[in-house]
């Protein structure tokens, strides 16, 4: 198991990962609501700090690079600091940011939005070198490539694993040939992208199309993103279920009527039980935003709203 590790961002993913036929077709990104920013003369926890990190946040949830300077959401950056749970000074002169998801995810629906869920494709990467005889070969990566291409990997949350240089023959071939739907199918991933570094051209395939760069491999794993973004984005709700608590569940009977509500409600999709403890149930659910924000606003038969907390809608049974 393979701990991918931010050095920003904080962005870990628990993975099996191997670099022949067997690795894994997607993983859980964690850390998507964090971002990291350079302190530079800024108070650790101003408004503008708070900003420019829930930007990176904001592309990385919503898959699209253009997000960070999208005036529609001028509203959304202007309130980063109440989304904002801890600022973290690193030694480094950098502040880690964490955000509150839920009311991020909250904002950016209204905002009209589509957001990214943290289960994304694994791409499984190949650097290919060329020889002066004009031969192809499998190469390690240059580390600033292969820095510069993880840097932009973490920024956009689209977890990469790297072939080794000893693959199969077969693999080789098809990789040299281009030959990416063999490929594909051999190493087992979701997606593959090979290229001949440093700038000899790029092509990928997966889930979200193809595609063929010329250029430095950071533009085509730039493209790549943004295509995933826009193939795995959805409109409306809360990328990852909004959490609903309900108080007053003192039996049996109270909390199967509470379930048979929320799911007899046809906004309201995928119900499931979070937490259970005394009196109070958590259901995660996934709605459009404008039905939770008609339940924020005046609660349902037999609950009434109490105040969100942390991204929490909350309801209280009524006598």
């Amino acid at each position: 198991m393979a701990r991918w590790v931010d050095r920003g961002v904080g962005l870990l993913v628990a993975v099996a990962v191997a670099c022949l036929p067997g690795v894994g077709q997607a993983v859980t990104v964690v850390g998507l609501y964090q971002g990291v920013v350079a302190t530079a003369n800024r108070e650790p926890s101003s408004d503008a700090l708070a900003a420019d990190a829930l930007r990176q946040v904001v592309v990385r949830v919503t898959g699209r690079q253009a997000a960070a300077s999208d005036p529609k959401l001028a509203g959304v950056y202007a309130q980063a600091s109440h989304y904002a749970r801890t600022f973290r000074a690193t030694a480094s002169g950098q502040t880690t940011v964490d955000f509150e998801g839920a009311s991020i995810d909250l904002a950016l629906a209204r905002a009209g939005q589509a957001l990214w869920g943290p289960d994304r494709p694994l791409t499984w990467v190949l650097v290919l070198s060329r020889a002066a005889d004009g031969s192809v070969a499998v190469s390690a990566p240059e580390p600033e490539v292969r820095r510069a291409m993880e840097e932009v990997a973490l920024q956009r949350g689209t977890p990469l694993t790297w072939a080794s240089p000893l693959l199969p023959s077969e693999v080789l071939e098809a990789a040299v040939a281009g030959r990416l739907a063999p490929l594909l199918a051999a190493v087992g991933a979701e997606a593959v992208l090979v290229g001949v570094a440093p700038s000899g051209g790029w092509r990928w395939l997966g889930p979200a199309g193809s595609d063929a760069v010329t250029g430095p491999a950071v533009e085509a794993l730039t493209v790549m993103a943004d295509r995933y973004g826009a193939r795995f984005a959805v409109l409306g709700g809360n990328a990852r279920g909004q959490l609903i608590e309900l108080r007053g569940i003192r039996s049996l009977t109270d909390y199967v009527q509470a379930q048979a509500t929320l799911s007899a409600d046809a906004a309201l999709r995928g119900v499931q039980v979070e937490s259970v403890a005394s009196d109070t149930v958590r259901f995660r659910v996934t709605s459009a935003a404008d039905r939770l924000a008609s339940l924020q606003a005046m609660g349902f038969a037999g609950w009434r709203p109490l105040e969100s907390v942390d991204g929490v809608l909350r309801f209280e049974k009524t006598p």
